[in-house]
C-alpha cells in the first residue's frame, strides 16, 4: 500500500494502464462479436485513445507533484484536452467505414469511468493528507 503521494500515483499509473489495456482486449473481442471486425478495430481505436487519456493524466499529475504552482492550470488543461479528444473520436468515426462508432465510444468511455475510479482509490488508500490548509481557525 502506497504511504507518500508520489507513490499513490505511480500506483495508480500502473493500475490505470492495466485497467486500459484490459478494458482494450475486452471491447475488442466483445465488438468482434456484436458488431464483427468494424466492431473489433472501433475498439482496439477507443483502447488506443484511452491509453492517450490516462497517459495524459499521468503527465500532468507528475507536472503538479514538480511544479505544484502549475496544479490548478494543468488539471483544467487536462480536461479541456480530453474533451477535445473525446468530441474529435465521435467526429471522426461517424465517417470512418471500418471503425464501428459505439465500440470506439464503449470502450473509451469505459477505460475512462474505471481509471478514474482506480485513481481516486489509490488517493484515498494513501495515508498521507493530500489537502491541508494553509492556517489553523
Amino acid at each position: 500500500m502506497p504511504h507518500n503521494l508520489e507513490s499513490a500515483l505511480g500506483y495508480a499509473q500502473k493500475i490505470s494502464l492495466a485497467i486500459a489495456g484490459l478494458c482494450t482486449v475486452c471491447g475488442a473481442v466483445t465488438g468482434y462479436f456484436v458488431a464483427g471486425e468494424t466492431g473489433l478495430w472501433g475498439a482496439i481505436a477507443g483502447g488506443v485513445l484511452g491509453i492517450v487519456m490516462v497517459v495524459i493524466t499521468q503527465l500532468t499529475n507528475k507536472l503538479g507533484l514538480n511544479h505544484p504552482d502549475y496544479v490548478a492550470g494543468a488539471v483544467l488543461g487536462r480536461f479541456l484536452l480530453k474533451i477535445m479528444i473525446l468530441m474529435l473520436a465521435i467526429y471522426v468515426t461517424k465517417n470512418v467505414g471500418w471503425l464501428n462508432q459505439k465500440a470506439v465510444l464503449c470502450t473509451l468511455l469505459l477505460i475512462v469511468v474505471l481509471t478514474v475510479g482506480s485513481e481516486a482509490l489509490a488517493i484515498h488508500k494513501t495515508k498521507v493528507i493530500t489537502v491541508e490548509s494553509g492556517q489553523n481557525y
